[in-house]
């Protein structure tokens, strides 16, 4: 690949993205549009993710090896190349997640049994691909703001904030119709679906 934007694919263990991103930004000086980022990643789980920044943010930090040093303090960097454009948020069309149950030789046989028996369903029906935590924030925060924006008792500077504060909005009402109807018969649609 060639073009503008360098994409890193890192793996991270406790730091969601925004740790990393605000880490970066105080780090190198750089302003939040230096970076690209797909979508966000839980702090508490190993995690891998790509992140773009272009090149002429690259040349007033001294060469990449400035910024691939600042990222390995969050974590390792498993490959780099270039790509004509940066990543934006929501450009991925899916997400791969791998849960590993640890310990598993330390629980007893009534939780396992426990376990199973709530594992059947799930393997029947599949569950609903809802959105976490750190897309609403800490006491839904994201959420709360955007309404406000929306009802107009609000003012937003920053196009990142208001798109990022919307698309929070909006999959805090998917949460509630998708967890609404599996509740209510087990039916889920495409795009629901883990």
């Amino acid at each position: 690949w060639t073009g503008d934007a360098l994409y890193v694919y890192f793996e991270k263990k406790d730091a969601n993205t925004m740790d990393v991103i605000n880490g970066l930004m105080k780090k190198l000086g750089l302003p939040r549009s230096a970076f690209g980022i797909a979508g966000l990643k839980d702090k508490q789980a190993v995690t891998r993710q790509r992140i773009t920044i272009y090149k002429s943010h690259l040349d007033k930090l001294g060469g990449e090896e400035v910024f691939l040093a600042a990222l390995a303090g969050y974590g390792t960097i498993i490959e780099k190349t270039y790509h004509p454009t940066p990543l934006q948020v929501g450009q991925n069309a899916w997400n791969r997640f791998v849960i590993h149950l640890r310990a598993v030789k330390k629980i007893d046989d009534t939780i396992k049994e426990q376990i199973a028996k709530y594992l059947a369903p799930i393997q029947q029906y599949g569950f609903p691909n809802c959105f976490g935590t750190q897309r609403f924030g800490k006491g839904m925060r994201n959420f709360h703001r955007a309404k406000e924006i929306i009802e107009w008792t609000s003012d937003i500077n920053s196009a990142f904030e208001l798109k990022f504060k919307l698309q929070a909005y909006g999959s805090g009402w998917f949460n509630t119709y998708a967890l609404d109807r599996y509740r209510k018969n087990k039916r889920l649609l495409d795009g629901d679906i883990v």
